[in-house]
């Protein structure tokens, strides 16, 4: 709001916004928009920003919407600069910034294989290995999908210093 670090303050909900609306690079649209904090609240909304966030102008920022907030923005997609010069273009990137910055994705699916059986076949994982939709990945250490076997699911995976896609969260998708 004043234009000051304050590191000792709480944030407001509406400094929130700014800085994940900016960081996902929102900030022109938002300024064109309308004034601070309306454009950016706008454009948050518009992307997805604020799904599942409750708060509201001038309120202090909780800790359920900070971590909603940057749950939604490390999911998004950023808008990049695709042209320079006079007339500067943007487009919506192709891949989270989860997936740009960490090498972190999203995975979801059924797990159609694990280490002890599989349902189109005699083939099995080998150990600390499940298949999802046909997919084979490392479970990471603390990672257990003992009795998932058929059950639709939900986590991430990163990729490994040798390429192979390694599961770090998991777990059930009631939704399917």
């Amino acid at each position: 709001g004043s234009g000051k670090f304050r590191p000792d303050e709480p944030a407001l909900y509406e400094e929130a916004v700014k800085l994940f609306v900016t960081v996902l690079g929102h900030q022109i649209r938002a300024e064109k928009k309308a004034e601070y904090p309306s454009g950016y609240i706008s454009i948050g909304m518009n992307i997805g920003l604020l799904d599942g966030v409750k708060g509201s102008i001038g309120k202090t920022l909780t800790y359920a919407d900070m971590y909603k907030m940057l749950y939604n923005a490390i999911t998004s997609k950023r808008l990049v600069e695709i042209s320079y010069g006079a007339e500067t273009e943007y487009a919506e990137s192709t891949v989270t910034l989860l997936e740009s910055r960490y090498d972190t994705y999203e995975v979801r699916g059924r797990i159609d294989c694990d280490e002890n059986s599989s349902l189109k076949s005699d083939f099995k994982e080998i150990e600390g290995r499940i298949r999802i939709d046909g997919v084979s990945y490392k479970l990471a250490s603390g990672i257990n999908a003992e009795n998932m076997l058929g059950a639709y699911v939900k986590g991430y995976a990163r990729k490994t210093a040798g390429g192979e896609l390694e599961i770090i969260v998991l777990e059930k998708d009631e939704a399917g």
